[in-house]
Parts: C-alpha cells; sequence; structure tokens
C-alpha cells in the first residue's frame, strides 16, 4: 500500500501519533492521503504538543 490507495473494507482508523518520515506514517497516509495527514500534523499535532510513538498520544481517522 502507498498513498493514494483506495480502501475498501475500513471506515476508521484508530492509530499512534508516528514520527515524520517513517514507513508506519507512509502506511497512515495510504489510508487518509498525504496532504490530509500532513495538515493535521502541522496544524493540530505539533503546535498542540501531542507525543509521538512512546507517549501513547493517539488519532482516529474516519
Amino acid at each position: 500500500m502507498s498513498p493514494g490507495h483506495r480502501f475498501r473494507a475500513c471506515d476508521a482508523l484508530l492509530t499512534n501519533l508516528h514520527e515524520p518520515c517513517s514507513s508506519e506514517l507512509v502506511l497512515v497516509a495510504a489510508f487518509t492521503g498525504r496532504d490530509l495527514l500532513m495538515r493535521a500534523y502541522r496544524d493540530e499535532l505539533v503546535p498542540h504538543g501531542y507525543h509521538f510513538d512512546y507517549f501513547g498520544d493517539s488519532m482516529l481517522v474516519s
């Protein structure tokens, strides 16, 4: 899977917040679309101090 892949069996995704350039982030971008995901990170997650990977913050993408 890669960004732009059209999922047919998933309505929502609960995922951890992943480090930039990680393979996990690419997988989430395949579900959300890269632009939407990067906008969420830039506008919401980073400015509000969410923690990536090890501290347990997560997001629901639907």
